[in-house]
């Protein structure tokens, strides 16, 4: 969207784009200015990137406990079968069938 800027000595100029203000920057303010108000900028996107790998880094979190959780509580489950003093063929298996459907999941 167009930008009409009132710049001293020249009257009004129209920013188009990025490169225009920074066009605009450097004639007016100097190369310097730019390279530091580029750097500033960058700095900020890395800020945002930054905060938005913390959200998916506790997002995976989340979800690794999710599933270490399951894992264990099935692991019990299992556990608990096999110390029975009659082994249920079925039931083990359908214990182990959650846990190989929990890991299918996770990966």
């Amino acid at each position: 969207m167009p930008h009409t800027i009132e710049v001293r000595d020249a009257g009004y100029v129209t920013v188009l784009c990025l490169e225009d203000m920074m066009r605009l920057i450097d004639d007016r303010m100097g190369p310097e200015f730019r390279t530091a108000l580029e750097e500033m900028n960058s700095w900020e996107r890395e800020d945002e990137m930054e905060e938005e790998h913390m959200r998916e880094l506790d997002e995976v979190r989340e979800q690794y406990r999710g599933v270490i959780q399951g894992l264990r509580e099935e692991s019990e489950q299992l556990a608990e079968l096999i110390r029975a003093p009659r082994l249920d063929r079925k039931k083990i298996s359908a214990v182990a069938g959650k846990i190989g459907s929990i890991t299918w999941r996770a990966l």
